[in-house]
């Protein structure tokens, strides 16, 4: 049994060992005959099968290596910010004290969670109002019909008659505004005990604020917190004058966080803000990113390379998607599917980049099926048959 530092040693062994495909400058040169499907004993393995069955449940995407014209970017530093319409407040809607509150910075909530309850006098009241409200409703209902029938025997005036539907018809409006503010309160019975006034959400997603302690008095338009739909967010880059007129709406975007070194995220231009910041010089535009792994945490700092119109160099090169990219052993490769389904590790050397894209100088040939989504199970996959190995 081989120890694990033959796992942790260079890849450049495997291509010493004859299990790795050679590598080729811009697409020229030939594949060396044959696949190698079992590593001899110790060695790390360069080719892995998964079902297709397995490889479709999983996301594996493959996307063939084609040539194309890089474009120059440009770098800007920025942070990432919530979408200001994936943000909501959570209002008190009335006034009185907080009896609980029952969330958290940090906590995940849905739609119409109970969150705190509000000792509320006026809740009370309003709730008494309405009911007496809907008892003189139905004593004046009665005397309205009372007065038809007297009328009819030509006991009662007309006039009589007209004030006491009247008096009905106001009674009516009264109740239906009672009902009205009741159900803006509280939805219609959402009182969490008699005199209490429950806070629900009113939406699904993180909660990034909390302005609320037990005991505290709170008004009608108090906030106790702020939660945020952190599934897309925006890197708000701050862009120097003298490079706004080469950003566009719409260009795509590298964006890469201090938190997260070497694992960049792709988006595209959204806006581009009108106001410069007078201390800093710098406008604001605004790159959405999709939060997939929730990792995009708002205020995280980084970098973004915004791709400008302009290309990089007048020739096509070797082009794959960044999500591409993995390492093993220190080294750069690939997935590329072969033709019976297996899936073999191609060592790369890289060359210039821009926004989700790499220049590959070497290793791969153009037309290559190259796995760009769903690269982290073929790894996990490969490194599984290589421990079975290690413990055969």
């Amino acid at each position: 049994m081989k120890s694990k530092t033959i796992i942790a040693g260079t890849f450049a062994m495997l291509v010493a060992c004859g299990g790795a495909p050679v590598e080729h400058h811009d697409g020229h040169g030939d594949e060396p005959e044959g696949h190698v499907d079992e590593p001899a004993h110790g060695e790390l393995p360069t080719r892995v099968h998964l079902a297709p069955e397995i490889a479709e449940a999983a996301g594996v995407v493959v996307t063939p290596a084609r040539r194309e014209v890089l474009v120059r970017t440009v770098e800007v530093v920025g942070q990432i910010e919530p979408d200001p319409d994936r943000v909501s407040r959570i209002p008190a809607h009335i006034a009185g004290t907080l009896a609980s509150v029952e969330f958290r910075e940090g906590d995940r909530v849905v739609a119409g969670q109970r969150l705190a309850s509000i000792r509320a006098p006026d809740l009370g009241e309003l709730r008494a109002q309405k009911t007496s409200i809907g008892a003189r409703l139905v004593a004046a209902r009665a005397q309205v019909q009372r007065l038809v029938a007297l009328e009819a025997k030509r006991l009662a005036a007309t006039q009589d008659v007209i004030a006491a539907k009247a008096e009905v018809a106001a009674l009516q409006a009264d109740l239906a505004g009672a009902t009205h503010q009741l159900r803006a309160l509280d939805g219609g019975g959402r009182a969490a005990a008699p005199g209490e006034f429950a806070v629900l959400a009113l939406r699904s997603g993180l909660v990034i604020g909390r302005h609320a302690i037990v005991g505290d008095p709170v008004s009608a338009d108090s906030v106790l917190g702020t939660i945020a739909d952190l599934d897309e967010v925006f890197f708000a880059a701050r862009v120097f004058e003298r490079d706004l007129g080469k950003i566009a709406v719409g260009a795509n975007a590298e964006v890469t966080l201090n938190a997260y070194p070497g694992e960049p995220s792709v988006g595209t231009v959204e806006r581009i803000g009108n106001v410069v910041d007078e201390a800093a010089r710098t406008i604001v535009a605004h790159v959405r990113l999709r939060n997939r792994d929730g990792r995009l945490r708002a205020g995280l700092f980084g970098t973004a390379q915004v791709a400008l119109a302009e290309a990089a160099g007048p020739d096509p090169v070797l082009v794959i998607a960044r999500s591409a990219l993995t390492q093993i052993a220190g080294e750069n490769v690939v997935f590329v599917r072969e033709a019976d389904g297996h899936y073999e590790v191609h060592p790369v050397v890289l060359g210039a980049s821009s926004p989700g894209k790499l220049e590959v100088v070497h290793g791969l040939r153009e037309g290559e099926q190259v796995v760009s989504e769903g690269v982290f199970t073929i790894k996990s996959t490969l490194m599984r048959s290589t421990f079975a190995e290690e413990h055969h």
